[in-house]
């Protein structure tokens, strides 16, 4: 079987999933710092002047703002390394991405087949002599027979 894959599209793919959730993750601290302004400065006391003044009239809304981005960047994030970064399979011993488990899944077609991975406006195709194969990955825990 002839495999046919875009690296250069799954690189930058993956390195956007870790990036988004890393940013994800900070932004939901940012929200975490910005929850205990009130236990930090007494809310009686007078504004202060700069980044603390505005904490300290607007620390409610900075954190709500800060959990719905936060958690957004982290579900981006984690839809891009779900599907182009390499992990563990149950059942496995190697660290693989979603297209090669599927390769390794298809071993043993011979050279009239061509497998496309991220390299078509489709994810995964299976190119050979009856026609052309779409799949619809899904990732489901357990073994699928």
């Amino acid at each position: 079987m002839k495999v046919y894959r875009n690296l250069t599209q799954i690189k930058k793919r993956e390195t956007r999933g870790r990036r988004f959730s890393l940013v994800g993750l900070g932004i939901l601290f940012v929200g975490l710092l910005a929850s205990f302004v009130p236990t930090w400065i007494n809310p009686l006391d007078p504004i202060q002047p700069g980044v603390m003044g505005f904490l300290q009239q607007y620390w409610s809304w900075v954190s709500f703002a800060a959990l719905f981005i936060g958690f957004i960047c982290a579900s981006i994030g984690s839809y891009f390394i779900n599907r182009y970064a390499r992990r563990r399979w149950p059942g496995s011993r190697f660290y693989e991405r979603p297209d090669e488990v599927l390769e390794r899944s298809m071993k043993g077609l011979d050279d009239k087949y061509s497998y496309f991975a991220m390299s078509l406006p489709v994810g995964y195709a299976l190119a050979g002599a009856n026609g052309i194969t779409i799949f619809a990955v899904r990732s489901d825990k357990g073994r699928v027979t």
